[in-house]
């Protein structure tokens, strides 16, 4: 047997243990100061959490996660919005988090408390926000789109089949569960790239996307 599937056999036994009534994981997620990666820490909560103010700030070490400025060390991530984790199903729960520094103010990660702040100034406008993202799947060997036309292909190709379907839907459909307000999702343009859209919202950002 692949050594990496015998792996995988022996963690599934533990994955699929019972979960304790009295006993929620809470994964906390931020984006560190890479502006690149996100950076997470799990809690273990007594009952599921209704509101992002139930939970404490969470300290963490800014030099291992590229925030570290001189000797200074010590950041806190603010829980500000909570989803249904739909990697360990309900009632486990991932709480999306702002970072901030020792003295209590935004990092210069912390984009979400900029966008938030501009978009509502305007609430009093009826303004709609939608929130559009594309991606491209890439082949692992060489950096080019995902496309069933291996190795000859045109990548500027607006004709043929939809490549990364099964990962495309299953990422919406995560969404969905989780809660985050997706509106559509659609192949587009290139082999192997798709379009996710949140939205509209008259209240905010904060509406969707945490």
């Amino acid at each position: 047997m692949d050594p990496q599937m015998d792996h995988k056999l022996l963690t599934q036994n533990f994955l699929k243990l019972e979960q304790p009534a009295n006993k929620v994981q809470c994964m906390h997620v931020y984006v560190d100061g890479s502006l690149r990666n996100f950076r997470a820490k799990d809690q273990t909560w007594p009952q599921k959490p209704q509101h992002p103010d139930e939970f404490p700030l969470l300290e963490f070490c800014g030099s291992a996660t590229d925030f570290d400025v001189g000797n200074v060390a010590d950041y806190y991530a603010k829980p500000v919005k909570l989803y249904k984790d739909p990697f360990r199903r309900e009632p486990n729960t991932l709480v999306f988090c702002e970072t901030y520094s020792r003295e209590g103010l935004p990092t210069f990660a912390n984009n979400r408390y900029r966008l938030l702040k501009v978009v509502n100034s305007q609430l009093e406008t009826a303004a709609s926000f939608t929130f559009y993202q594309s991606y491209t799947f890439l082949r692992k060997e060489d950096g080019k789109p995902l496309s069933y036309m291996d190795p000859a292909y045109d990548p500027d190709s607006k004709s043929g089949f939809a490549c990364g379907r099964i990962i495309a839907e299953s990422h919406y459909k995560a969404c969905l569960y989780a809660g985050v307000n997706m509106a559509s999702l659609e192949p587009i343009n290139r082999l192997g790239q798709w379009a996710t859209r949140g939205g509209p919202s008259l209240r905010g950002y904060s509406d969707e996307c945490g």
